[in-house]
């Protein structure tokens, strides 16, 4: 699964993050990436969520790893918009902003 090493590294992120992250075994995750094991269709799932794409990305089967927005609210929407033609540091620092909101709660 050799998509899942891309999207790990648009995240900044390591096997061991990764793993932690989505409560696996390192160990399993790392075959998941080196093709030596499959992932069930349910850690297909956390997988797609997480990497915010699609288990048709993941697997092979599209090359579009976008996930469908139609389901999001016309705020989210706006958002994303507006986020759309950022650099990658304002996006780093939105995130931050949102990641301390939600720890204010």
């Amino acid at each position: 699964m050799e998509r899942l090493k891309e999207l790990r590294k648009r995240l900044n992120k390591n096997q061991h993050q990764v793993a932690d992250d989505l409560n696996l075994n390192f160990y399993t995750y790392q075959n998941y990436e080196l093709d030596r094991r499959q992932p069930d269709i349910e850690t297909l799932i956390l997988l797609a969520d997480y990497f915010n794409t699609t288990v048709d990305y993941i697997v092979g089967h599209t090359t579009n790893h976008f996930v469908d927005i139609s389901t999001l609210s016309n705020s989210h929407i706006e958002l994303l918009k507006k986020l759309e033609n950022s650099t990658e540091h304002t996006c780093e620092l939105m995130l931050s902003y949102l990641d301390g909101l939600k720890t204010k709660k």
